[in-house]
């Protein structure tokens, strides 16, 4: 676990070098953003895989000491850090420019209500953000939307992939050339519906097509719950 309020950015880099560039893992090192229901489905899973490093993110501390306390043992082969970061904040800081921990040089930037030493500690926590994308392949974010396009942007920022389960919207699809010059990926529209229903859909009309059949109409009914006897498939759920 990470306590920002007792390590120097020195350390911070240190913690970087040691857990990801001295292994050479940073194509097996994810940020998770959201300690949410859905994550923990999502680390049971890479967890099961040796040298992959997960790197999960929230300003919920108790959830994060929950997710510490559940998943570093003998029983997984993967290891998963957690870090306390308050994205709010962060947004509000100029990222380009972490040594700057005098308040009065915040000024300018219309920070409300930050004391000297809640500007240090939001330093900390860019040179930590900071880090992370350097450092990692992969970003999912399983924060509220109003965050992803910030995040977006610091992928594009360190050349990181960044995938979610929500809706594609005008100002991330107004980053798509941006993404594509950095040949980087950003994959949306991949939970449950939109995502599952739109992949399976287009598999069965697919294989109807290959089969020389002819589809006249699409209707997805989503979000139903089904029966206990009708759950006999891989993702535990039913589309209509």
């Amino acid at each position: 676990t990470t306590l920002i309020e007792t390590i120097s950015t020195e350390d911070i880099e240190r913690f970087f070098n040691k857990t990801v560039n001295e292994k050479n893992l940073k194509n097996n090192s994810i940020i998770i953003f959201g300690t949410g229901l859905l994550v923990r489905p999502m680390i049971d899973y890479y967890m099961c895989f040796r040298n992959f490093n997960l790197f999960l993110c929230s300003n919920e501390k108790e959830s994060l000491k929950n997710y510490y306390k559940d998943y570093n043992n003998d029983k997984y082969l993967g290891k998963l850090y957690i870090f306390e970061i308050d994205l709010i904040n962060i947004k509000k800081l100029n990222l380009n420019q972490l040594d700057f921990i005098e308040f009065d040089k915040f000024k300018d930037k219309k920070i409300e209500r930050l004391d000297t030493e809640k500007l240090l500690l939001n330093t900390k926590q860019n040179c930590v953000f900071e880090n992370l994308f350097k450092n990692s392949n992969i970003v999912i974010p399983f924060i509220p939307e109003d965050f992803h396009y910030f995040i977006a942007k610091m992928c594009i920022q360190y050349k990181v992939n960044m995938i979610t389960s929500n809706l594609i919207n005008e100002k991330l699809l107004s980053l798509e050339d941006e993404f594509k010059k950095c040949k980087i990926l950003m994959v949306t529209e991949l939970g449950l519906q939109p995502g599952l229903d739109h992949m399976l859909c287009t598999k069965i009309m697919n294989d109807a097509k290959r089969e020389r059949k002819e589809v006249r109409s699409v209707e997805i009914w989503c979000g139903i719950l089904p029966s206990p006897e009708s759950l006999d498939n891989p993702i535990m759920h039913r589309l209509l």
